[in-house]
């Protein structure tokens, strides 16, 4: 029913975008396809509405049902965020969504649309993405292992490309990723060498000294979400962020969490001094038990979902544990701790994605391949736990990472990708 559902509104949409008067004065806006309510789009949005030029406009949001139903109050800030301005909130995949869709002047998405999706002549597609890529995407992909993926490499290659020539507009953090986008994208638009909007907050941290929620000097508890009293010895809080595994494709558009990080083993080595916060992609959902319901209980882990801003868990850790995500190019820019639990790294970068550098030659921190060296390499760093936390920019490798993939980022994303979107004339490069 569901699918029959979903073919009838896809052919009203269709009729819409034909008849259905465009207005320049619409801006749609989408993280993630819904499943958030932050990132690029959100930092572009929260600009947007504050610049009073821009009184006239409507601002919609795209929000899925699970995250509406989870998390309502996302949609509560979106509204309190646009004070003055129109703020619409409107469920993925109803029909209102479609309305918008055709009615919209102006789209600011960070992901690839459903295929039916088609932009109307005139609308400006502004499309953020959601990270400098060290995974091999879009047409640079070898092999087809995305297990949610139908079809050949090649007819992934080309729905890939058709989706990028509706772009406008592609937002880079450096030139690396410039160069590789256009490539792998196959992309011909407007690319805006800016930054990343979504890290304007973390630029402006980073310049000021900002340590948003951090430890006194005495090591007090940081309080960070629901049961963080039961850890109050913790002194170090530290993010782990790992990325989804493409053969780990679970239906509906959701992939497994797979890390074999052994959290039991890691409380060991470090003991109730430490806090470990989890941030899956948001591709991924996580199921009960994947990590040890104790290390819950006892405070040693806490869960954040898709609808917690990263940029605030980036803020608030001491220091981050990754693998091969892009959560390393934008954590770099507050010159912390960065640690790479690789556990697959061989069958990763060889088989399963590809990767555009060679990580072990570039990466701002030690790379691990067991909980055990993980672990030591965190005792290591925070010798003294008390002590203030050590600035990863003293070291020339992480020193050269920041210069090469931190390039654009000024602090200044969102304003410049707003008026470009909109046609302001203020320069943009």
């Amino acid at each position: 029913m569901k699918a029959l559902v979903k073919k009838i509104l896809i052919c009203i949409y269709r009729i819409l975008n034909v008849i259905l008067p465009k207005s320049s004065k619409i801006a749609v806006f989408s993280t993630s396809n819904g499943k958030s309510a932050g990132g690029n789009p959100r930092a572009v949005y929260e600009y947007a509405v504050s610049d009073g030029s821009y009184t006239g406009y409507r601002f919609v949001w795209f929000l899925t049902d699970e995250l509406m139903k989870k998390h309502p109050g996302e949609a509560v800030k979106l509204k309190e965020i646009a004070g003055k301005a129109t703020c619409k909130i409107v469920r993925y995949g109803h029909p209102a969504y479609y309305w918008y869709l055709a009615r919209a002047g102006i789209w600011v998405f960070d992901s690839r649309q459903e295929p039916y999706i088609v932009k109307r002549p005139g609308v400006k597609y502004l499309q953020t993405w959601h990270g400098t890529p060290l995974k091999k995407l879009g047409v640079d992909i070898d092999e087809m292992n995305m297990a949610g993926e139908s079809g050949s490499i090649e007819a992934y290659k080309d729905a890939f490309r058709r989706e990028a020539a509706q772009w406008d507009y592609l937002i880079a953090q450096n030139s690396f990723s410039a160069e590789t986008f256009a490539r792998c994208f196959d992309f011909h638009g407007k690319m805006l060498k800016i930054g990343y909007p979504r890290n304007d907050e973390l630029v402006r941290a980073a310049q000021e000294g900002a340590r948003e929620g951090m430890a006194s000097e005495n090591g007090t508890d940081r309080n960070i979400g629901k049961g963080a009293g039961r850890n109050a010895k913790a002194r170090r809080t530290l993010l782990y962020a790992p990325t989804w595994r493409d053969d780990k494709y679970t239906g509906n558009g959701w992939y497994a969490y797979s890390s074999p990080l052994d959290f039991e083993k890691l409380h060991e080595l470090l003991g109730d001094g430490f806090r470990i916060i989890v941030k899956p992609h948001y591709l991924v959902k996580m199921r009960a038990g994947d990590i040890p319901e104790s290390m819950i209980r006892n405070g040693f882990v806490k869960i954040c979902g898709h609808s917690e801003d990263i940029n605030k868990l980036y803020l608030k850790a001491d220091g981050l544990i990754t693998d091969y995500s892009s959560a390393m190019f934008d954590y770099s820019l507050l010159g912390r701790p960065m640690f790479f639990y690789a556990y697959d790294m061989e069958e990763y970068a060889g088989h399963l994605r590809g990767f555009y550098f060679d990580l072990e030659e570039e990466a701002p921190g030690p790379i691990c391949r067991t909980t055990e060296e993980l672990g030591n390499a965190i005792k290591e760093t925070f010798s003294d736990i008390d002590a203030p936390v050590v600035k990863a920019e003293i070291t020339p490798r992480v020193a050269a990472f920041v210069r090469k993939y931190n390039t654009y980022d000024d602090g200044n994303a969102a304003r410049k990708a707003w008026y470009a979107v909109t046609g302001n004339k203020q320069t943009i490069d």
